[in-house]
């Protein structure tokens, strides 16, 4: 029987060995050079805030199909065990420069119902806002969504702005426009079950990664540790060796691999192989405050404009900010970024919640810098994007930076492994 080898145990490496478990033809081995799975997707205890947090912030929506269909794999008797979905999907948003409050609703924000209910009106949005949206759907594949959308615009500010930077990670000026718009036309034009958000109640591991390992120590897919492939040897246009430090596997005639690894770490295996080359980064910033919030349940989200935090999630007594396309502020020191970010936080927390906080009050603060969170999504990086088959014909690839037609997402890399698969039973 061929034995399928994926190197990386990040999301798109599980979603490829999930889906591959499906088939009954191949054995399957997994190789990950840290000491956990999961990638970037996972939950750690952080000592020094005392409790569980995630590795980065991350919102599921039920347009993410292929998600759930990974999720109805590693656990069918309830895909859904580890979110919960809020009964209203609107997420407020403040603008910290005026404290002015509104909500975002996929459908109560726009035309007519904004008119009836004002709460949800969006500042800035005129009927001439309708006609971006037009002009949007026409989108180019060469052009970024800067070209559609008027950068000196309160509706673009308030609105396009920030969901530009949640879903592509990068700036109107350099996300790909044709990207954009292919998220979203699955989350607003596939009716109101695809634009209801999920959240994880204890956190991504517990949700995503703890299932899918269970789901394959129960079918016996073993997942090698501390494994890091230094180099790899090619016959004949197929990978023949793979080099694990001191240790060597010699593929059979039918063997295959599959390189679930980002495109920095991958060129150094496979240099010839052109890829994404530009980055931008995530800051993620965890606090601790001195008591739960008032009027939450597991979790509520808060957008923010006119600001250095973009996004806040609330859990408890936690407050969890993201900054997207964070590149201009990863040399800050964690007390240079405190003193940006929690003036922005206490006027957020009165504003939406009325908790106010002694003057002096300090909380525990833990920063989380990835410098390389997701590819630099611009038109011309996003036609670097190589297909899952490649020049050694035995060789396959996964990843979210990949051509998948989506974004750099969660969504994007279980779809990888998915095509990647699909890929390899065609071969």
């Amino acid at each position: 029987m061929a034995t399928v080898h994926i190197i990386g145990a990040g999301l798109a490496g599980l979603s490829a060995a999930v889906e591959l478990s499906q088939h009954t033809n191949f054995q399957i081995a997994l190789y990950e050079t840290s000491d956990h799975a999961g990638g970037r997707c996972r939950s750690f205890y952080d000592s020094i805030l005392g409790c569980e947090i995630d590795n980065g912030n991350h919102l599921i929506l039920g347009a993410n199909k292929y998600l759930f269909r990974f999720l109805n794999f590693v656990n069918p008797d309830d895909i859904s065990s580890g979110f919960f979905s809020p009964s209203n999907p609107a997420i407020p948003f403040i603008d910290l420069k005026n404290n002015h409050r509104w909500l975002v609703h996929p459908k109560k924000s726009f035309f007519p119902y904004n008119l009836i209910e004002k709460k949800y009106h969006i500042p800035g949005q005129d009927l001439a806002s309708y006609y971006q949206i037009l002009k949007l759907l026409k989108a180019n594949h060469k052009k970024t969504l800067h070209s559609y959308l008027p950068l000196n615009n309160a509706f673009t500010k308030n609105f396009w702005e920030p969901l530009c930077l949640a879903i592509m990670n990068a700036h109107l000026d350099e996300a790909s426009a044709i990207l954009f718009v292919n998220v979203l036309k699955k989350v607003f034009f596939n009716g109101k079950d695809a634009y209801q958000p999920f959240l994880a109640y204890q956190g991504l591991s517990h949700a995503l990664i703890e299932p899918a390992l269970k789901f394959l120590k129960n079918k016996n897919i073993p997942i090698h540790y501390h494994a890091s492939l230094k180099r790899i040897e090619s016959r004949n246009t197929k990978i023949s060796d793979l080099y694990f430090g001191n240790e060597q596997i010699t593929l059979a005639q039918d063997d295959k691999v599959i390189f679930a690894l980002p495109p920095f770490a991958l060129t150094k295996i496979i240099p010839a192989l052109d890829v994404p080359k530009e980055y931008r980064s995530i800051i993620n910033i965890h606090m601790i405050l001195p008591k739960p919030l008032n009027n939450v349940g597991e979790v509520k989200i808060i957008g923010l404009i006119n600001s250095y935090s973009q996004w806040v999630f609330c859990r408890h007594n936690i407050l969890s900010i993201t900054i997207s396309a964070a590149d201009s502020l990863l040399n800050l020191s964690d007390d240079e970024l405190s003193t940006l970010v929690w003036p922005e936080m206490k006027k957020t927390l009165n504003v939406e919640f009325q908790y106010i906080l002694p003057a002096d009050f300090i909380p525990t603060i833990r920063i989380i810098r990835e410098k390389r969170a997701t590819f630099l999504q611009t038109p011309l990086n996003i036609s670097k994007r190589p297909n899952p088959s490649i020049f050694l014909s035995n060789t396959f690839l996964a990843g979210d930076w990949i051509n998948t037609q989506l974004p750099a997402t969660i969504e994007g890399a279980v779809y990888s492994g998915v095509l990647a698969v699909q890929e390899l039973c065609k071969k």
